[in-house]
């Protein structure tokens, strides 16, 4: 569990992960210099279960690195799972992933459950079920999600569907339960936004998804003032890593550039690859023709304007 000033909600998130059915894990929580009480609450909860193992970095480290430390510094069990400091967990979470990996087939990487959104200030479940799918918040002073297609699944998730994915996914596409082995694979959570989704795409390269269809992840929606919003591409670069002065190129252009870079490393057959790259140039055209379309007044998506026509 990364956390920075996590006061508000991090005892709650801790009690619902210290009340699972499933009882034989080791919590890390990694402490990115806090300056509220986090660090007070956290030993407090240390020194009861001996389960947690708290950790506090002497300065911020960013996102990625204290992301990716929580792994790095883990006893090596079979499974991992990320969680974010204010989100909870059914009583069952962990239970049926592992049995999801336990049972699924061997090629099987990764167990993803059904989320639902809960307020910030009180907890209760908020939106609709296909709201909380598609990563996407109606709600009045919540951070709204924009995506870009719907998508009704995650265990049947490919490549192409990938690069069609903006924000709103990382807590789907980060807190499953991953094989260790497969997660060691991969280039972990990088520097720049957009990061957890290459990680996915590098997962999806070495197996399959499977999903629990029950709502056992209760995600916290951020109020839209804050400090999740980050303003630009420089500050959300920041979040990622405090030394980081972004990249030079766009961002959907590094999103295409990483991928490029995962299909390359990718353990999979020469076919395979030349697919994927064929699926990105598919996805660059897909958006030139949607500036095009927006410059003459016309909608991106030929269903919503029946006035444009395709072969």
């Amino acid at each position: 569990m990364p956390v920075y000033n996590g006061s508000k909600h991090i005892a709650l998130t801790l009690d619902s992960i210290l009340a699972q059915t499933f009882t034989d894990f080791e919590l890390i929580v990694s402490d990115n210099a806090s300056t509220d009480n986090t660090e007070e609450i956290c030993r407090d909860y240390a020194a009861r279960d001996s389960r947690i193992r708290y950790i506090r970095n002497p300065e911020n480290l960013g996102a990625s690195r204290n992301y990716n430390q929580v792994f790095e510094v883990s006893k090596g069990g079979k499974y991992f799972r990320w969680a974010a400091h204010d989100d909870l967990l059914g009583p069952t979470c962990l239970e049926q992933h592992k049995k999801s990996l336990d049972e699924g087939p061997e090629s099987a990487v990764m167990s993803i459950t059904l989320r639902r959104y809960i307020s910030w200030e009180d907890g209760r479940l908020m939106g609709t079920a296909y709201d909380c799918v598609a990563g996407v918040s109606t709600e009045a002073g919540y951070a709204p999600g924009q995506p870009l297609e719907r998508l009704d699944r995650f265990d049947d998730i490919d490549f192409k569907k990938l690069l069609h994915l903006a924000g709103g996914w990382f807590p789907i596409l980060a807190f499953g339960m991953i094989k260790t082995e497969a997660l060691k694979k991969t280039h972990l959570l990088q520097a720049f936004p957009g990061a957890d989704l290459v990680m996915t795409a590098e997962l999806r390269f070495l197996g399959e998804f499977l999903l629990v269809p029950e709502e056992l992840y209760f995600q916290r929606l951020h109020p839209a003032e804050g400090w999740t919003m980050r303003r630009n591409r420089a500050e959300e670069a920041a979040w990622f890593n405090p030394r980081s002065r972004g990249t030079f190129l766009p961002h959907r252009a590094n999103l295409y550039y990483q991928y490029t870079k995962s299909i390359l490393r990718a353990p999979i057959p020469f076919g395979q690859k030349a697919a994927r790259f064929g699926d990105i140039l598919g996805r660059v055209s897909e958006g030139g023709l949607r500036k095009v379309r927006k410059l003459f007044g016309q909608s991106a998506h030929p269903e919503a304007n029946p006035a444009v026509t395709t072969p």
